[in-house]
């Protein structure tokens, strides 16, 4: 007679699974461990390197490189920046600033009446939207809904 080799099978891959979910269980609990040890071979390694090595010397050196080099970035941007103040001062002649905008022609554009238009500019809050025939609504807090061409407003 023929075993079955499914159940062989499935009772080894739970197995691995099992195993493999305890050894993960077994690092994380390791972890703080190994990097409390990490750190402190760091330290050794750093204070021996930086004191007994005499690696702050190289350590001044280079700080004095990287600083040189900070002091030149600080300085193009400060030029940037007196050049630009000079060159545009206060104004902004860079980019095209937007005409102004009369009520009326608010609300000749949106079909509401200047008192809406007026009562929209002192609200806090409203809600403005399009509706299917594509007339501009407007909700206020109070649900009163107005809209183009309504003669109620």
């Amino acid at each position: 007679m023929r075993r079955k080799r499914f159940p062989v099978l499935a009772n080894r891959a739970l197995v691995l699974v099992v195993t493999g979910l305890f050894w993960l269980v077994w690092l994380y609990l390791l972890a703080p461990l190994a990097s409390l040890l990490l750190w402190f071979a760091g330290v050794r390694i750093f204070s021996t390197e930086m004191f007994d090595r005499g690696g702050y010397v190289a350590l001044e050196q280079e700080l004095s490189n990287y600083g040189a080099a900070a002091l030149g970035i600080l300085c193009a941007v400060a030029a940037w920046v007196i050049w630009n103040k000079k060159r545009y001062g206060n104004r902004n002649t860079r980019t095209i600033q937007p005409l102004y905008v009369r009520n009326s022609e608010l609300a000749e554009f949106s079909g509401l009446r200047l008192p809406e238009i007026r009562k929209l500019q002192a609200s806090k809050q409203a809600t403005v939207f399009f509706d299917g025939s594509k007339r501009l609504l407007v909700r206020h807090s109070q649900g009163k809904v107005a809209y183009k061409g309504d003669p109620e407003g």
